[in-house]
């Protein structure tokens, strides 16, 4: 999984937002649907948030994309980070594992 700088076929887009907040992108190649799944799934989880969080919740669309055509999508949602919060730890966990 990397952090997209080219333009390859496969990519897959992630959108992550929480109402009243400003809507945050990144996109990922050579990685699957489900492999970004996993990883965002098990990243959330190893943060130890509560699950008695109050607010609004932070979810996370996971999008294929073959070209400029969009394939099969995925949504995760949790409380406890804001959107922005969200995408820093994605984007920190990637770089630090030189992904």
């Amino acid at each position: 999984m990397k952090i997209y700088n080219k333009t390859p076929d496969k990519l897959i887009r992630l959108s992550i937002f929480k109402q009243g907040e400003q809507r945050e992108y990144l996109t990922l190649c050579d990685t699957t649907l489900e492999e970004v799944k996993s990883y965002c799934k098990d990243l959330i989880q190893s943060q130890n948030l509560s699950i008695f969080s109050e607010g609004k919740k932070t979810a996370i669309t996971i999008r294929e994309a073959i070209g400029a055509s969009n394939g099969k999508s995925i949504n995760l949602s949790f409380r406890g980070l804001s959107s922005k919060e969200t995408f820093y730890l994605i984007v920190t966990d990637l770089k630090t594992k030189n992904i």
